[in-house]
């Protein structure tokens, strides 16, 4: 998001993937669209790829990247990285794939928004997770 701090501000989105999602590979989910609004006085207004706009002092700008295809079939990953991605906030429990062996009890969701992470556990068994800077 940002803010327009001055008058007579233009808005141009080359960006893409704002009609069509990434797809997934190999039985992976297709991932997200990209949006764009604007927040002027309440109201939301759409901002779509490959336009230019005025923007007004006060005006918030919100960008939405998108991305994040799946590679490989969710259900294929195995339990104990589910558990860790979730764990980790990493995937959302409303988002995770079904398990096999029962419901997950032993960890609390934290749900990050739609995000998730749709890798084969074959592939990743020694994978931890993003690096994270605590200073951004």
């Amino acid at each position: 998001m940002v803010l327009i701090t001055r008058d007579h501000v233009t808005r141009a989105t080359p960006g893409g993937r704002f009609v069509f999602a990434p797809p997934g590979i190999f039985g992976g989910q297709p991932g997200e669209r990209a949006a764009s609004h604007v927040l002027r006085n309440g109201e939301q207004i759409p901002a779509g790829s490959k336009q230019s706009s005025s923007l007004a002092k006060g005006d918030v700008l919100v960008m939405l990247t998108g991305g994040g295809a799946g590679y490989g079939d969710p259900a294929d990953r195995p339990r104990d990285l589910i558990e860790h991605d979730l764990a980790q906030g990493l995937l959302a429990r409303d988002r995770a794939p079904p398990l096999r062996g029962g419901p997950l009890t032993s960890l609390r969701s934290r749900a990050v928004g739609s995000a998730r992470v749709d890798l084969p556990g074959s592939l990743c068994a020694n994978w931890a997770g993003p690096t994270v800077n605590p200073a951004l």
